[in-house]
């Protein structure tokens, strides 16, 4: 192993031949691969457009401007609570006023109701 361990990790994959890496890397990858996730210690390296609501947020996030969103009524939220995970666009009028106001104002965006 390089003494540079962050630059020199990919140039030691790179140089190792397939034998030595199914002996040397596989069988720790697949152990680690085969434990249950630890939430408390991995939750930071999970995007939080991961799920379907930090998704929603993404997509207002990159393609609609702080006054389209206001226009919409919806809002962007980043933790309900200190150190909260939870990431979403919540929309903040019905969903018939949203719909009404993306198609008049030309926003490739419509809204369904929960379980619609």
């Amino acid at each position: 192993m390089p003494e540079d361990f962050e630059s020199g990790l990919v140039a030691w994959l790179d140089d190792m031949d397939d034998a030595d890496f199914e002996r040397d890397v596989a069988p720790a990858v697949e152990a680690w691969f085969a434990e249950p996730p630890n939430w408390a210690m991995e939750d930071d390296y999970i995007p939080a457009s991961a799920n379907a609501q930090g998704a929603a947020m993404q997509h207002f996030e990159d393609n609609f401007s702080p006054d389209e969103l206001a226009e919409l009524g919806v809002e962007l939220v980043e933790g309900d609570h200190p150190f909260s995970s939870y990431c979403a666009a919540v929309l903040r009028r019905s969903v018939d006023e949203a719909n009404e106001v993306a198609c008049c104002s030309g926003h490739g965006v419509r809204f369904l109701a929960a379980g619609a």
